[in-house]
């Protein structure tokens, strides 16, 4: 069985703006969420993730209005993520546009049961979730 390779990429945003940085250090703002939403749509992307990086070290929800702004200008699947700590915000999320909800800070904060109800409530292949660790924690705890 061959893999399909697919063009996913993620839009790291801060303050309403796509940045990009090392290890979410240096960060420097690389240009407006909307329009790099759409080329990458209309270049050929098979998939956008849309990452709020601040929304949980701000304790905020992401900003829903530009997730409907992007989700009007794309025809892919949209994955979107940021500060979702609890079951309404994922629904808002998805009602703004998103077709999966990204949890990974909050996958800290929030028991598994949010990730089942998820899925049931809005289809398995809705919820993701993802951890970061820094580069030591792999290092001298995990091994």
């Amino acid at each position: 069985m061959t893999l399909t390779k697919r063009i996913i990429p993620c839009l790291d945003v801060a303050k309403g703006r796509v940045v990009k940085g090392l290890n979410f250090k240096s960060i420097k703002d690389a240009g407006d969420p909307v329009l790099l939403a759409e080329k990458y749509s209309n270049e050929g992307a098979d998939e956008l993730v849309f990452l709020d990086i601040t929304a949980s070290e701000e304790n905020r929800e992401i900003i829903k209005s530009l997730v409907s702004k992007v989700a009007r200008v794309i025809n892919i699947p949209f994955t979107v993520g940021g500060g979702v700590k609890t079951l309404q915000h994922a629904r808002d999320i998805l009602l703004s546009g998103a077709d999966k909800v990204a949890i990974n800070t909050g996958a800290w904060y929030v028991c598994a049961v949010l990730l089942g109800i998820l899925a049931w409530r809005a289809g398995y292949c809705r919820p993701s979730t993802g951890c970061l660790f820094p580069h030591h924690w792999l290092t001298s705890r995990l091994f």
